[in-house]
């Protein structure tokens, strides 16, 4: 092989078998999908909260989410925002949390870490505890309406 005639790295070798792995995984997970029609908005937060999830709204700045749909997704039932991501530092984080606070959301966050040579790391983003504890409060609640 390459490797062992020496005419390539060991690391450039790993990383072109991952590209590989991932690329070929991502294929066979969305082929199922491609032809399906896509779900409406409201049709995917209604099979969330039946099967007892909780809806957040993901990364709404980089989805070029609209503040004035978030009234008609809250009524749909939404019941969080990402406000805590890589795309929403500063001012623009601040603007997602104020929506959340006025629309009685859940805050939530992630790191947008999708890949394995993704433009941000695991964990790279804080966020406070309360988004757990909140999470866990609506979920028992909404699970006590069903009884």
């Amino acid at each position: 092989t390459l490797l062992q005639k020496g005419l390539a790295k060991e690391e450039d070798y790993m990383d072109f078998l991952q590209d590989f792995i991932w690329r070929e995984e991502r294929e066979k997970m969305l082929k199922p999908i491609i032809n399906r029609p896509t779900p409406t908005v409201e049709e995917v937060v209604d099979a969330i909260n039946f099967a007892g999830g909780i809806a957040v709204l993901a990364h709404p700045y980089k989805s070029g989410i609209e503040e004035s749909f978030i009234p008609e997704f809250v009524e749909w039932g939404i019941q969080g925002i990402e406000t805590y991501t890589p795309a929403q530092k500063g001012n623009i984080g601040k603007r997602y949390r104020d929506i959340a606070k006025r629309f009685n959301l859940v805050e939530t966050g992630g790191s947008d870490f999708h890949a394995p040579h993704g433009t941000t790391l695991p964990n790279c983003m804080k966020m406070p505890y309360t988004a757990v504890t909140e999470l866990k409060e609506r979920k028992e609640k909404s699970r006590a309406e069903w009884f």
